[in-house]
């Protein structure tokens, strides 16, 4: 038995306890039986964890400007070049076609 298992402390003394029990340990039943279900949801699991990645994607994406900004002032000469390169990539590409 596990360590959360409760032991019933005293048998009821009358209908009424017994009822009260009986409720108790339904509800607990259920909420146990729900917890279990939603483990087991795979869709709702993969939804979270899809959520859970778009939602850190979407940090990154916030931060770029940022850093980039604060790169600018450290030294912009990376930042230069690779502009400058993807420009003659995108030119010589150009060009390629449409020779």
């Amino acid at each position: 038995m596990s360590s959360t298992s409760k032991q019933p402390a005293a048998t009821p003394e009358s209908p009424e306890e017994l009822r009260a029990e009986i409720e108790q340990t339904r509800e607990e039943l259920a909420q146990t039986a729900q917890a279990l279900s939603e483990k087991l949801d795979v869709k709702k699991q993969a939804r979270s964890a899809a959520d859970t990645v778009q939602a850190r994607v979407q940090e990154r994406v916030q931060e770029v400007p940022v850093r980039a900004a604060a790169q600018w002032e450290r030294d912009p000469v990376p930042i230069v070049a690779a502009a400058a390169t993807f420009v003659l990539s995108m030119l010589f590409l150009g060009w390629r076609d449409h020779r």
